[in-house]
Formats: C-alpha cells, sequence, structure tokens
C-alpha cells in the first residue's frame, strides 16, 4: 500500500509540472527547459524562446524581459545583446522616448537651430548651435573646419566663417576653434603667399623673383629693375640690380632676361633702373650737356662757345661745371 501511494504521488507532481509549463526565461528543449541566449526573452515559459525586438536589447541568458534603448539612442535591428547596439540620434535631433525601433523616431531641431552632439535627449541639449571650430551643413549638420582654418564662432552658418592659418602658419587639426592652433612653418620654409597651409609640408618656399618677408611670413615681389633666380631667397638683397644701361618694369621677374637695353639715347646709366622713362630721368642740365657731348663744339647754353666737354667716371655729363667755368 505505501509502495502504491508514492507512485501516486509522482504521477501528480509530473502532471501538475506539465501544467505549470518552463519558468520564465527559458523554453522546452530536448532535454526539458532550457534558458534563453544572450539576445532573447521568455516572458512566462513556453515553446521557444523569442529574439529581443528592435529598440530593446538583453545581455543576460534566461532574461524574461528585453531591455529598452536609452533616450537619445535606438535600434532597428532584432535580437541585440549589448547596449552598445543601440545607436545615437544623429547631430541636430533628439529623442526624450526609450525603445526608438528606428531613426525616424528622432526629432529634428526647429527651423533655426542646430545641433553638434548625437545622442541628445531632449531639444535644448541637441539644438544649442554648432559650437566653435564648426559650422553648420545645409542639412542641419554641424561640420568641423578643415585643417589649416580655425572659427570661434558659436553657430557658424557656413565654411566660410572657418578662417584661414595666415601665410607663414599651418595647422593640421580639424575643427580648431582659435587662432592659436595655427603654427609657425619651420624655420627653413616659409608660406609662399599662401594662407590656409594644412601640414608642415604646404609650407613651400618662396619661388624665384620673391623673397621671404618676416614680418607677415610670406613672399614679396622683387621690384621692378630686380630679378632673382633663387628660391627661397630669404632676403630683398638677393633680388639682384639689372645692369647699368638695362631697365624692367616688371615686378617678381625671375630672369636678367626681364632686363631690356634702354634706348641708345638714353642718358640714365645707373644699375636697377625700373622703367624705360626712367632711363632719360637725369636733370636738364645734364641732359643739354650731353647732348653737347655728342657734338663738342656745338655753341653753349646762352651764346657762349664751350670748353671742352667730359663724362665722369660714373657716366654722368660734367659739362655744366665746364659751361659755368667758360661763362667766366
Amino acid at each position: 500500500m505505501a509502495a502504491l501511494g508514492a507512485r501516486a504521488a509522482g504521477l501528480a507532481s509530473l502532471v501538475l509540472f506539465a501544467a505549470a509549463g518552463c519558468p520564465k526565461g527559458s523554453a522546452e528543449g530536448p532535454d526539458g527547459c532550457e534558458v534563453c541566449k544572450l539576445g532573447e526573452f521568455s516572458a512566462a515559459g513556453g515553446e521557444a524562446c523569442e529574439q529581443c525586438p528592435p529598440g530593446k536589447f538583453s545581455g543576460v541568458q534566461g532574461a524574461s524581459a528585453c531591455t529598452s534603448c536609452p533616450p537619445g539612442t535606438y535600434s532597428d535591428q532584432e535580437g541585440s545583446i549589448v547596449v552598445d547596439q543601440c545607436k545615437n540620434c544623429s547631430a541636430g535631433r533628439y529623442s526624450s522616448t526609450p525603445g526608438l525601433a528606428d531613426a525616424s523616431g528622432c526629432q529634428a531641431c526647429p527651423p533655426g537651430k542646430w545641433g553638434s552632439d548625437p545622442g541628445a535627449t531632449s531639444e535644448e541639449a541637441a539644438c544649442g548651435g554648432c559650437a566653435p571650430g564648426k559650422w553648420v551643413s545645409a542639412a542641419g549638420f554641424c561640420m568641423e573646419c578643415p585643417a589649416g582654418r580655425w572659427s570661434d564662432q558659436v553657430n557658424a552658418r557656413s565654411d566660410l566663417n572657418c578662417v584661414a592659418c595666415e601665410a607663414g602658419r599651418y595647422s593640421n587639426t580639424t575643427g580648431a576653434s582659435a587662432a592659436a592652433a595655427c603654427l609657425e612653418c619651420p624655420p627653413s620654409e616659409w608660406a609662399h603667399n599662401r594662407t590656409g597651409a594644412a601640414s608642415p609640408s604646404a609650407c613651400t618656399g618662396c619661388s624665384p623673383g620673391k623673397w621671404t618677408n618676416h614680418s607677415d611670413g610670406g613672399c614679396a615681389d622683387c621690384s621692378p629693375g630686380r630679378w632673382s633666380d633663387q628660391v627661397n631667397a630669404r632676403s630683398e638683397l638677393n633680388c639682384v640690380a639689372c645692369d647699368a644701361g638695362r631697365y624692367s618694369n616688371t615686378s617678381g621677374a625671375s630672369s636678367e632676361s626681364a632686363c631690356l637695353k634702354c634706348p641708345s639715347a638714353a642718358e640714365n646709366h645707373m644699375a636697377g633702373i625700373a622703367s624705360e622713362a626712367a632711363c632719360f630721368s637725369t636733370a636738364t642740365a645734364s641732359t643739354t650737356a650731353s647732348a653737347a657731348w655728342q657734338a663738342p663744339w656745338a655753341p653753349a647754353p646762352s651764346g657762349r662757345r664751350g670748353a671742352a666737354r667730359s663724362k665722369s667716371p660714373c657716366g654722368c655729363s660734367t659739362s655744366t661745371s665746364l659751361v659755368r667755368r667758360a661763362s667766366r
């Protein structure tokens, strides 16, 4: 009789187990109840565990429910196992609602406002404007100023608000918010009148016909009447004067061929003449006396017949003093 009673009790417990089913967080398997895997859940036990739906995740085994993605994020895939699989609402959008299943649940900032940080949970946090070093795109995103440029403005409306580093400086940093990000070019290099250099290699030397202007870091042209075929000339003294009797009206000349011969009647025999007109730029008395030099016995000024005329070693006429002497 006792054995029959024990057998009856065992059968009763099996009936009760079958009626109750598997516990929460598990499901029936080949060998009985099996716990749900990561990314799955079972609310009341059953024939199978379900994958977490979009907007939720489960990072534990045997979960009876999935955890919602936090505000400011969403997840558009099933079976997520970690919160990192929840994606941030993009910059310029926000959401205070947990468990979003797609990006459309992230609300856009109102017109006239922009955001610089993703994952915002409120309008106040999302729509405060682009930070310095950034500018707002037509799509409403905050974009970084490129290397070689900077901006200290909040909510800059265009990439034109990103200021180029001055000539002689460079910046290889994106999103720079101050001019201090622009560093001096290496001592052996200068910026060739180039602004917005994005790396030290962009600090190229001055080209022929120019010289390094250390006051602003740029390259200055050799002045008319001078030329230079040097690369990276360090001083204006590297600009060579055109030979005597030649002129150049070109700024930044890079070859001696820019120096043209003065006309044959020219009076100016100095070096470095800057224009054809300057070839004739001696004083009137010298010009008159020089004309007399071409005809030695021509009448002197004021009708006086002259003494001998000569030229000084520099080529300048000295006949004026001789005429004065002859008039005494």
